[in-house]
């Protein structure tokens, strides 16, 4: 509001008591003083519920900004997650491609391995029996 000092606030007093006059002084002076009064409550309300207007708005931006930095976290979050399954689907077919190869490596080195045992039996067979003929034949000879 306005400033007013102790030598003016003297000069409005003689200045009032020369209009009014002493007897109704007291009572303009009391009136005066209740309008003061009120007119310095509304100021007080109004600055108040500004400043509560202010707090609330600045309570508003900083609930926007705290929502769009939990929304980022969660972007973030979210894309962290996403590209570790990715990593993780990649390393799990990476391991089952790697399993499928030395399962089908050991069935067919097990196929050899028997192909092999075959044959080596085959083999023995035949070198028995070329043994028992190679004896028959022997034996045959020497009666």
């Amino acid at each position: 509001m306005f400033d007013a000092g102790f030598l003016e606030m003297i000069v409005i007093a003689v200045i009032a008591l020369v209009i009014v006059g002493p007897e109704r002084l007291p009572g303009i002076a009391r009136k005066v003083g209740g309008w003061l009064g009120k007119a310095r409550a509304l100021v007080n309300s109004t600055r108040s519920e500004i400043e509560r207007e202010l707090r609330a708005d600045e309570m508003r931006n900083m609930l926007v900004m705290q929502e769009e930095k939990i929304r980022d976290l969660q972007n973030s979050v979210q894309n962290s997650v996403d590209s570790a399954s990715q990593h993780l689907n990649e390393r799990v077919k990476s391991e089952i491609a790697e399993t499928e190869t030395l399962v089908t490596t050991d069935t067919s080195q097990s196929n050899h391995k028997n192909e092999a045992k075959e044959a080596l039996e085959t083999a023995n067979a035949n070198v028995d029996v070329t043994h028992d003929k190679s004896e028959k034949h022997g034996t045959a000879r020497s009666k």
